[in-house]
């Protein structure tokens, strides 16, 4: 008679949560899950962790094959400064170890952070069969802890001595946005497309001679530094 024997089993991704949290990993470059974490708490619904995960897994599905700049903003902060503090000893990305008052400071921002996300989650959950003008409203929300999230971002870049550049600007409601929230440094295709290597000194003096002839007209100064501009080889 031949014996039995028992196959191993190989468990990869044990549920569905748990696999849609790698997946979304491995696209965004930011854990959703880190070792040790129940996902049924952690990544339960209603806790900013699960609607970046949720909105995470919509652009996936939508073809993205990495997060749009609206999720960057969202969720990006939040989770770069989840996997920070979860450090016994928060440093840099350069290896530098964080002063408690540096510590402290990122504790309160993510705490506003994880706020501002699970306000729009409220909001979305109680808006079903409301009218268009309360919709209205609850985009006005929305726009707004976006943009406290973004001027936490450039505070905390300042707090911590670093130079904050805003990606992806494309037109000027943005760029006067980031101006009246403190932002001093920009990239993207409303300053510039990417231009060939020889061009971009003709580039850069033919902006500062606007700029100088703006200010001798007395006319109002961009204060934005047009930073990164994309560069191509020649």
């Amino acid at each position: 008679m031949q014996e039995a024997t028992q196959q191993p089993t190989i468990l990869l991704a044990a549920d569905p949560l748990t696999a849609a949290a790698l997946h979304a990993e491995t696209w965004a470059g930011e854990a959703f899950l880190r070792d040790g974490e129940d996902p049924t708490v952690v990544l339960a619904p209603g806790t900013a962790r699960r609607r970046a995960l949720d909105d995470a897994t919509a652009e996936i599905e939508a073809g993205r094959s990495t997060p749009s700049p609206q999720w960057k903003v969202r969720y990006g902060l939040m989770l770069g400064l989840e996997r920070v503090l979860v450090d016994p000893e928060p440093h840099t990305a350069a290896g530098t170890p964080l002063r408690r008052h540096q510590i402290d400071a990122l504790a309160g921002m993510l705490t506003e952070l994880i706020s501002a996300v699970q306000r729009d989650d409220d909001a979305l959950a109680h808006s079903n069969g409301h009218a268009l003008a309360e919709d209205e409203d609850d985009d006005v929300d929305e726009d707004e802890d976006d943009a406290t999230i973004v001027r936490s971002t450039i505070d905390l870049g300042r707090n911590l001595g670093l130079d904050v550049v805003a990606e992806g600007v494309e037109s000027e409601q943005v760029w006067d946005r980031l101006k009246a929230l403190g932002c001093t440094a920009a990239q993207g295709y409303y300053l510039s497309r990417a231009i060939p290597a020889p061009e971009l000194q003709t580039w850069l003096l033919q902006r500062r001679s606007a700029r100088d002839t703006a200010r001798a007209a007395k006319a109002p100064v961009e204060v934005l530094d047009a930073v990164g501009v994309g560069v191509v080889a020649a």
